[in-house]
């Protein structure tokens, strides 16, 4: 029995408070109000880059003795750099303004299978470091990732992206002799 009378209690309670609740005598205004809403603005197309010239970037190490190779990545890891100016001119960029945009590089190929932060080559075991910008203020270049670009002087949309290529060889296992290859794209865009 005293289970049937404290559930019949609950219920009671329940039901009491259910009535209260719908008791009410205030009841709602509706009131409605409008805006006018006006949208402008301009488009504006952003000028086409062409990098050096529209011609291949050609990178050659020549001949290489993997005992003298680079086996770290460093601004200061420099032996047999190749260092390249690589023109850049973007179309007019008076008519489209830019302010808040930086104009940004990246340089998209497959990663060196022992780094990621390495230009991968046909040789497993042989990596390409890049570094870009003005001598003692270089930024890593990592492949598939963007950054800004500093083309040096006539504006930030003309003159010459100044690059630096470190071949470096896999701490762990030392490259194959042989020739190596490899190829990659860069794309130079506003962001």
């Amino acid at each position: 029995m005293k289970r049937i009378s404290l559930f019949s209690r609950s219920l009671m309670a329940c039901l009491c408070i259910g009535s209260f609740a719908g008791t009410g005598t205030a009841q709602a205004e509706t009131v409605v109000a409008t805006a006018t809403l006006t949208i402008s603005g301009t488009v504006y197309m952003v000028p086409e880059c062409t990098i050096n010239n529209n011609q291949p970037i050609v990178v050659d190490f020549g001949t290489l003795k993997i005992p003298e190779l680079e086996t770290t990545i460093s601004p200061s890891a420099t032996r047999n750099q190749v260092t390249k100016s690589v023109p850049v001119s973007c179309g007019d960029t008076a008519t489209a303004p830019l302010e808040g945009y930086a104009l940004k590089m990246k340089i998209e190929q497959k990663k060196a299978s022992f780094n990621g932060a390495l230009l991968g080559t046909s040789n497993d075991n042989l990596g390409i470091y890049v570094l870009a910008g003005a001598s003692g203020s270089e930024t890593a270049v990592v492949p598939n990732q963007s950054t800004t670009m500093n083309t040096g002087g006539g504006g930030p949309d003309q003159g010459a992206g100044s690059f630096i290529f470190v071949p470096v060889a896999n701490n762990a296992h030392a490259p194959a002799a042989g020739p190596f290859d490899g190829n990659a794209t860069m794309t130079i865009f506003y962001e």
